[in-house]
């Protein structure tokens, strides 16, 4: 997606049955709050059988404000990102390439995140390459 070109990306698999998940989207709202702009970008991404309405209903519960809603199938994903366990989270450089990949529960408002992210922004090699990004909005 065109939207996502030239970002770094914080990409974020989560399910609504995964009670980490839920207890991290809260916190990755927060940080797309704080540090989302034209040069990064949180994008949570539901993969589970609840569909676009369930992930809405937990985004509604947890507060969630700043988050676009995606959702989508592991399998979709699964060529891509080896995503075995939830959440599982991707750090995609501005070309499109995985710079680094979390599992599990990551505590977004500490200040290490915010301090890893301002790095990778700083890394001159994010640059402005064009990315390609498997991720599209739901409706």
């Amino acid at each position: 997606m065109d939207q996502f070109k030239g970002k770094l990306i914080l990409l974020n698999f989560w399910a609504t049955w995964c009670p980490p998940c839920l207890r991290e989207l809260p916190s990755l709202d927060r940080l797309q709050q704080r540090l989302g702009s034209e040069r990064f970008e949180v994008v949570a991404v539901a993969l589970d059988r609840s569909g676009y309405e369930g992930a809405k209903a937990y985004y509604k519960r947890l507060g969630v404000e700043h988050l676009e809603l995606y959702t989508g199938s592991k399998l979709a994903f699964s060529y891509e990102f080896p995503v075995d366990v939830f959440p599982s989270s991707f750090f995609i450089g501005a070309d499109g390439r995985v710079l680094s990949f979390l599992r599990s529960y990551v505590e977004w408002d500490d200040p290490a995140a915010d301090h890893m992210i301002r790095e990778y922004l700083a890394n001159s090699s994010l640059g402005t390459a064009k990315a390609e990004n498997p991720v599209a909005p739901s409706e």
